[in-house]
Order: C-alpha cells, then structure tokens, then sequence
C-alpha cells in the first residue's frame, strides 16, 4: 500500500506542479508543500523560523540551561527539527543542554550536558507510558542532580 500511495503522491505533485524532492516537502511537512505548489507559499525550514520569531538567540544570552525533549532522542533529531536547531542554538551561546525523552538510541552528542529517557528510568515502554507524570518528575530531578555537578 505505501508503494501505491507513494506513487500517488508523486502523480498528485507532479499534476499541481511542484517539487516533491525539494527540502520541507516530506511526510512533515505535506500541507506546506500543498501550500507552495498551490498557491505559491515559500517553504521555509521551521525550527530556524520559529526561533527567529521568539527571539531564541537573545533569550540564550544569560541563561544558565535550556532543558528541551521529545518523544524518541535520536540521531533524526539533530537534522532540521527543533531539538537539534535548539542544540545549536545554545551551544554558539555557549549554554548547557538537558535533554528528557521518551526513549534515547543512539550517541548523545558531546553538546548534549546530560541526558534522561523515561524509559530508561521507568524500566519499560509500559511503565513510563503509563505513569508519565512521575517519569517526568524523576528525569527532572536527575537532570538537576546532573546539571548542577558540572
């Protein structure tokens, strides 16, 4: 069925006259590419975007943190999406980085301060999937036990 799909996709895109290759028109980001071969939106890379507008750059000035997360921490996370845009953000302001997620594979990079996976903590999927909350709470706690030793 994705084949099928995919291929559907592809004939949609080419009869609207669109890119479907170009950056910003994957699986994320559908509507901004219905939006650019429509009706001429410009796509734009979301996280540089969004950081720009709430003033990221000047809010890192000064801080002592910037904790940030997601559901699965892996090596996705550090090509265009926020958490990665954030990573880079705080390290050229020279900030530490905790990061909370669901789940981490991979190698956290060196510009990561410290690290916590719920499920690593919980123990399961199961577990931290059922008692978020207190996952939640146990990772803050730890990545302030990290945080502060450095």
């Amino acid at each position: 069925d994705v084949t099928l799909l995919d291929g559907a996709l592809r004939r949609l895109a080419e009869l609207a006259g669109g890119q479907p290759d170009e950056p910003g028109a994957g699986a994320a980001g559908g509507a901004a590419y219905g939006l650019a071969a429509l009706w001429g939106a410009r796509i734009v890379p979301g996280a540089t975007t969004i950081a720009e507008l709430v003033g990221l750059a000047e809010a890192l000035v000064g801080a002592d943190v910037v904790l940030t997360g997601e559901g699965r921490f892996d090596e996705t996370s550090l090509t265009g999406k926020v958490v990665g845009s954030l990573l880079d953000a705080a390290g050229a302001a020279a900030v530490p980085v905790g990061v909370v997620a669901g789940q981490i594979s991979g190698t956290v990079p060196g510009s990561v301060s410290a690290a916590m996976s719920l499920v690593g903590l919980a123990g399961s999927v199961d577990v931290a999937l059922n008692d978020p909350t207190t996952w939640l709470a146990a990772a803050g706690e730890a990545l302030s036990r990290q945080l502060t030793r450095g």
